[in-house]
């Protein structure tokens, strides 16, 4: 299970209700080196011992050119395109609900 690892303000966990929690979970894309985060998990216990991950991989990137730009008011201007990089990428690991209780 993830260490409890503060990457942002946002409380660890939030009760909602009765047995309803909004948990933070500080889950990194293993060995991303381009500065990708991971947002919108969803977790499945599979069984009793399976904890399923699915989750989108983000990161942005731009590109700076004036070559093929339109011309503003008759003058060449310098074309800025942001780019977003997305996939989706699916992890699974042995987790028992004794250890995920402890995490939790």
């Amino acid at each position: 299970l993830p260490n409890h690892e503060p990457v942002s303000s946002i409380p660890s966990v939030v009760m909602l209700g009765p047995s309803v929690y909004d948990v933070k979970l500080p889950l990194k894309a293993d060995g991303a080196t381009d500065g990708s985060v991971l947002i919108n998990p969803s977790l499945l216990m599979q069984g009793t011992d399976e904890l399923v991950i699915v989750a989108r991989q983000h990161r942005r990137s731009h590109q700076r050119e004036s070559v093929d730009c339109p011309l503003w008011k008759g003058k060449p201007v310098t074309c800025v395109d942001e780019i977003w990089h997305s996939n989706i990428v699916v992890g699974a690991m042995s987790v028992t609900y004794t250890d995920w209780n402890k995490w939790l």
